[in-house]
């Protein structure tokens, strides 16, 4: 009989799961996926991301609906991840259709902060329990005077338990400090910037998320420390670029993140091979800056056509990411240039051609370059005759 999938974050929660696709076999079974580059941290929001569902793409690309919290079947689906148990598709060639139930009914995704909700709504008068830990936080952190939504950020991490978030928050501060990721400069890592192998653009998609791109093909240095460097300029670059956030004081703890405050990521996998595959620490590392010092700025994370050499890697990452930072991660086939979902996150005219877009928007090292260190000398001019730089990344 068909080989059943092994024990999975979460597969006791859904003990009537029909019977699925075939298993990946050979090669195939290797597309399960590289996380090293693309999660975006620990985030237990958990009640802002169960819309999310596991994703499943059809062959056409269109992304099936789902209801909150229930996974999405397909009968047309030739391509499907279950975030929480392994990556499946069809047999070679097509010729092992899938097996599902019935299609699940649509079910509309929450797209706004205040569509959520984490319980009954509180009695006049009182207070919600996010707000309740915010203000339990934000005492704590006084000295600081970060903004809330810094706070409510790390709060959802660690699903309003202040207890862990306080030790979180802290060490967040402690790795500013030791990192200085204000300091870094184009000039420091202009190298690790050549072949284009990390970058930020400069537009939005549809739902205001700015783009990190990642090409871990395109790797080109061997230098650990620079290379965290690079990760934590381009983070911060992207994250500057949204409007600052206020120092007022919330009344009401938002229970989930508006996307406005978060990131897209697209990995694309062009040209990888395992030479050029960064090593385990490099894959931690990455995994912990964007899960502990970033939380809640991954929107979601979009992998475009990966190849079948990640297996390996996948088992060694996976027990380190959250099931719902899983979620937000949608892998794309080799068609992916056709996919729907490309069309509903962005204007394709804006997007280049080798990221599925229609756009001839190549990346030219020298301009970015350029519009770098422009900001790093407008940061300068901002930070001047500041004691202390006020900590940017987690805001």
């Amino acid at each position: 009989g068909r080989p059943r999938p092994g024990p999975g974050i979460g597969q006791g929660e859904r003990k009537d799961r029909p019977p699925t696709g075939k298993r990946l076999g050979g090669s195939e079974r290797e597309v399960g996926a590289m996380l090293c580059c693309c999660s975006g941290g620990r985030v237990d929001d958990a009640d802002g991301d169960e819309h999310l569902g596991s994703k499943i793409l059809a062959k056409d690309g269109r992304e099936n609906g789902t209801q909150a919290g229930e996974r999405r079947y397909s009968a047309d689906s030739d391509v499907f991840f279950d975030a929480e148990e392994d990556f499946y598709i069809d047999g070679a060639g097509g010729k092992d259709p899938v097996t599902a139930p019935a299609r699940l009914s649509v079910g509309s995704v929450a797209s706004d902060a205040t569509t959520v909700s984490s319980g009954p709504p509180p009695r006049p008068g009182e207070k919600t329990k996010e707000t309740l830990a915010l203000e339990k936080v934000r005492a704590a952190f006084a000295e600081y005077d970060l903004p809330d939504q810094t706070y409510c950020r790390y709060l959802r991490a660690r699903h309003w338990d202040v207890n862990k978030a306080i030790p979180l928050i802290q060490n967040y501060l402690d790795w500013r400090a030791e990192m200085k990721p204000e300091s870094i400069k184009w000039t420091d890592i202009a190298e690790e910037f050549e072949t284009g192998k990390v970058f930020r653009l400069g537009l939005m998609d549809f739902k205001k998320r700015h783009v990190v791109i990642l090409r871990p093909g395109m790797q080109n240095t061997k230098n650990h420390s620079q290379q965290m460097k690079q990760l934590v300029y381009t983070m911060e670059s992207a994250i500057a670029m949204k409007p600052k956030e206020s120092r007022d004081r919330m009344e009401v703890a938002p229970v989930r993140t508006p996307a406005s405050e978060q990131l897209i990521v697209l990995l694309d996998f062009t040209g990888y091979t395992l030479r050029n595959a960064p090593p385990f620490k490099t894959s931690l590392e990455t995994l912990k800056i964007l899960q502990d010092y970033y939380c809640e700025r991954l929107g979601e994370a979009l992998l475009l056509n990966p190849p079948g050499v990640f297996r390996f890697l996948w088992k060694l990452i996976r027990p380190f990411i959250d099931k719902r930072t899983l979620k937000k991660i949608n892998f794309l086939p080799r068609n992916f240039k056709e996919c729907d979902l490309l069309k509903e996150r962005f204007d394709l005219n804006e997007l280049d051609a080798s990221l599925g877009g229609t756009g001839n928007l190549p990346f030219d090292f020298k301009k970015y370059g350029e519009l770098m260190m422009g900001e790093d000398a407008e940061r300068e001019r901002a930070m001047a005759g500041k004691a202390a730089p006020e900590p940017q990344g987690g805001q």
